[in-house]
């Protein structure tokens, strides 16, 4: 599985805080699939250690129960997998080349962004119906820092929703119209829309103990 946008579309009350730096770009080769599947392969592994660190955990104690509170996350994880997959079926890779030779890409520079920046972000995010508490955007945050700080072999560098392509100094392609219609395709073809993954998700978090107000 390769660490691509779908991952943004993930988690409910867990917003983007990762910019792009004011008109500031760079080049960078495609990344290639191959490269991104063996790299995500690890990060899984780190990550999976991660969820359950006494360095994050306690983010989640905090709103629910901890445990259930992750299988609704893993539950999200797998849909997101099985949408994935099925783009890829339809319309070949999402974001990465199969290229032996990558052609070079224009991204836009991120900020980097520090525990205590995250969490003023997080705090800061108006309150809505679906939204999770601060806690869970910060438990992601740290779940996300503590896997690239085991993959970097301690060295923490820039977060984003494509870890594997920073660490491996890539870049991967914004969906195109293609990419975009087999996406929405998938959505109906598996029931799995946006609408219904939020209430899914919603239902299992509020199920979890956490204080969330669903959609009916």
């Amino acid at each position: 599985m390769n660490q691509y946008t779908f991952a943004v579309l993930l988690t409910l009350g867990y917003a983007s805080i990762t910019y792009a730096a004011k008109e500031q770009f760079t080049t960078a080769p495609q990344c290639k699939c191959k490269d991104i599947d063996e790299c995500s392969k690890v990060l899984m592994e780190k990550t999976a250690k991660c969820k359950t660190s006494n360095e994050c955990e306690p983010y989640i104690k905090k709103i629910g129960n901890a445990a259930k509170i992750r299988q609704c996350l893993d539950k999200e994880q797998r849909d997101m997998e099985k949408l994935e997959k099925c783009v890829e079926r339809k319309a070949g890779p999402v974001g990465c080349t199969n290229d032996a030779h990558p052609k070079n890409l224009t991204i836009p520079v991120m900020k980097e962004m520090t525990e205590a920046e995250v969490k003023a972000e997080v705090s800061k995010l108006p309150d809505q119906p679906g939204q999770a508490p601060a806690e869970m955007g910060q438990y992601l945050w740290c779940v996300d820092s503590c896997a690239m700080k085991a993959l970097e072999g301690g060295h923490r560098g820039r977060r984003n929703s494509a870890n594997c392509a920073v660490k491996l100094r890539c870049a991967l392609a914004p969906p195109d119209q293609k990419i975009q219609s087999a996406f929405e395709q998938c959505e109906k073809e598996l029931h799995l829309s946006s609408e219904q993954r939020f209430k899914s998700s919603c239902d299992c978090l509020k199920g979890a103990g956490v204080k969330i107000t669903c959609p009916k």
